[in-house]
């Protein structure tokens, strides 16, 4: 080979070298560093398990160093969770944060406060362990006399009738014990048949207006309580079902009516031959309900199936002072929602409808993806009222309208009474979305990083953002008209009464089609939610 040769066929391998490096495709894996700090004292928190979960199979650990530091890399780019846990103090979960491809996040600082523990027994009247007994213990705020429930807790008491809750956050506590709250009571025989120890609250109350509310702070330990609980007259409750039929339900729950009490339980029958019952009830207001939830035993697959009943029942009763053995429930049956997405052209994938009920469970996906000609179905379905999301939203698109029956409807559809028109529930995407931009920050003026910011109107109709390290946020697809901004350090954005509390606190912004508006935020803080059920 020549010189010349030589030299052109090295140019041309240089070349192709210089070529293929211009055009490898870029790093798409990302990174993660951060601190685990004490929300206390700044300490660095060493062995603190970090996890991120994009809920899709991608899950990633980390253990935090002596330092507190912790580091995730080769990240594949999604959306993720981030649950931080160490023994003694309270588990930490943040807000949604999107990974993207290529990023390297910095001086994430995550904070863990020390864990309150509240524990003591369960006696009777007589100063005598109930070891049977169950506590529920839950933290709740609001103002006036409905409380808005942020979490609870239920356990049974051991042998000799003591119980323990520990990993609880700072917060106002109230404690609630009984003879059982799910299953169903013997009534005890004998000249007092129709006495039966009932539900109190700490340390002997009948409700919880009349409970005394236990303060936890950050590594508060309070022991050796004790709830004494009270006698009281009980009844019995048989019932039958109106109409059954194929598909029936197999259960009954006896819950009591959130309107009267706090509901932090309810009790269980089966239905056998059509008919059902509840053995020692305290008188009340309570919801009787079926199950929607059917389990059947797959002998193919070894494996239990759950399905939705296809038929329903729901009712309220009163329970007095006296037996109760002619209660009737109907059965309704259970309904299919079927849909249609109008907008311009095809609806791509990715765009999805669901359903919520806060008053019944169903374990079954109450989601769908609209066929390109935008068509849907959902169910079958209890008929109660169910709010209506839609998720994944192309840009600049936003939900300009929502009718169900022909009816113009804000957020929920209403299936305990029967559709007019078509019974058909149409959803209107409209383009020219607006944006709403800003920044969220402490009442000291410093921006809050991973907190969630909710838009909302008059209507109920919301949606939400995470903010940034930084504190700023972007929420997007929002529809022309007034809409609040508001960001709460407690998971109670959807409690009216708070809402209306803090009024002066969430501003106003009027958007236009296509806008792009911005607004400063301050947070609302726990220690202002907490202020606001003493005044």
């Amino acid at each position: 080979m020549s010189r010349m040769t030589l030299g052109l066929a090295c140019y041309a391998f240089a070349s192709a070298v210089a070529i293929s490096a211009q055009v490898a495709p870029a790093r798409t894996k990302a990174s993660l560093e951060g601190r685990v700090i004490s929300s206390t004292t700044g300490a660095p928190l060493a062995k603190a398990m970090v996890t991120l979960d994009a809920g899709n199979d991608k899950k990633y650990r980390a253990l935090s160093g002596k330092d507190g530091t912790f580091l995730f890399e080769d990240i594949e780019p999604d959306d993720y969770s981030i649950t931080v846990t160490r023994v003694g103090y309270v588990e930490n979960e943040l807000p949604e944060m999107a990974i993207e491809p290529g990023e390297h996040k910095k001086d994430l600082q995550i904070k863990l406060a020390p864990q309150g523990v509240i524990s003591g027994r369960v006696l009777d009247e007589d100063g005598d362990p109930v070891p049977q007994a169950q506590v529920v213990c839950y933290r709740s705020v609001g103002v006036g006399a409905k409380k808005h429930v942020l979490e609870s807790s239920t356990k049974g008491v051991d042998g000799e009738a003591k119980f323990t809750f520990t990993d609880l956050k700072p917060g106002r506590y109230y404690l609630l014990a009984g003879d059982g709250f799910s299953q169903d009571r013997e009534r005890p025989t004998g000249n007092r048949a129709e006495e039966a120890l009932g539900a109190t609250y700490y340390p002997n109350a009948p409700d919880a207006m009349a409970a005394t509310p236990l303060q936890i702070s950050a590594g508060t330990e309070i022991r050796n309580l004790e709830i004494r609980l009270r006698k009281v007259r009980v009844v019995r409750v048989r019932g039958k079902i109106a109409n059954p039929g194929e598909g029936q339900p197999s259960g009954v729950y006896l819950k009591t009516n959130p309107r009267a009490q706090p509901d932090v339980g309810f009790r269980t029958a089966t239905i056998r031959n059509g008919a059902f019952e509840f053995t020692a009830v305290e008188p009340g207001s309570y919801f009787l309900e079926t199950d929607p939830n059917l389990s059947t035993w797959d002998r193919k697959n070894r494996e239990f199936r759950t399905t939705t009943a296809t038929l329903f029942g729901r009712r309220t009763i009163e329970i007095g002072a006296h037996d109760i053995d002619d209660l009737t429930l109907e059965l309704k049956p259970a309904i299919e929602v079927t849909g249609k997405i109008h907008m311009d052209g095809k609806v791509r994938k990715g765009l999805f409808v669901s359903l919520d009920s806060s008053s019944v469970y169903l374990r079954g996906t109450l989601e769908a993806e609209p066929a390109e000609d935008g068509s849907f179905r959902i169910g079958p379905l209890p008929p109660v009222e169910w709010k209506v999301k839609v998720s994944g939203l192309p840009e600049a698109t936003y939900v300009k309208s929502i009718r169900y029956g022909g009816q113009e409807v804000a957020r929920a559809i209403d299936l305990s009474s029967p559709a007019t028109g078509d019974g058909i529930l149409e959803i209107t995407l409209a383009p020219s979305a607006a944006t709403i931009t800003g920044v969220v920050r402490d009442p000291k003026g410093e921006p809050v990083p991973y907190i969630t910011v909710f838009a909302f109107t008059n209507e109920e109709t919301f949606q939400a953002a995470t903010t940034a390290s930084d504190g700023s946020f972007e929420i997007k697809n929002l529809a022309p008209g007034d809409v609040h901004v508001s960001s709460w350090e407690e998971d109670v954005f959807e409690d009216l009464a708070l809402r209306k509390f803090f009024a002066k606190q969430i501003p106003k912004v009027t958007l236009k089609e296509g806008s792009r508006e911005r607004v400063e935020l301050t947070l609302i803080t726990k220690e202002a939610i907490e202020a606001a059920e003493l005044k």
